[in-house]
């Protein structure tokens, strides 16, 4: 699972629990306080997702995947770099998906599994594709296979 993403589900959670320490600070000890701590918790929070928000983009600006004419290479990373090789030979499985959000802005995320075990799921996901059903059909000529 991507940190940044782990990242923003963490600051999510945290909200039931401020919303609970505001009630108790407003119960306890008056409005003025509630106020400032309100406006403190919204800071917090808003900085969090832009903090959060800054990181990703600058993780996206680094990615990049090379098709050659036996393998795909895929590299990534901010803060630590990391590559990654698949030939096509090995590749298993591909699968391709779009959200709602990503649907409005065409992208979309393409998978692939490969012979053997994963411990994180697919092998290779490619995620914020701009036209993801070129990179899916291209990726299927290349591999020879129809998924």
């Amino acid at each position: 699972m991507n940190s940044f993403f782990l990242t923003a589900v963490i600051s999510l959670a945290l909200i039931p629990i401020l919303i609970a320490g505001l009630f108790l600070i407003f119960r306890f000890v008056g409005v003025t306080v509630f106020v400032i701590a309100l406006l403190i918790s919204i800071a917090v929070f808003v900085g969090t997702m832009v903090i959060v928000f800054l990181f990703q983009r600058a993780a996206l600006k680094k990615t990049k995947y090379i098709f050659y004419s036996d393998k795909v290479e895929f590299f990534d990373g901010f803060l630590v770099k990391n590559r990654k090789t698949i030939n096509y030979d090995r590749i298993s499985n591909i699968g391709q998906r779009k959200g709602i959000i990503e649907g409005w802005f065409g992208l979309g995320t393409i998978y692939i599994d490969t012979a053997g075990f994963s411990p994180r799921g697919h092998e290779l996901m490619m995620r914020y594709l701009e036209n993801p059903d070129r990179v899916y059909d291209k990726i299927s000529k290349l591999t020879s296979k129809k998924y």
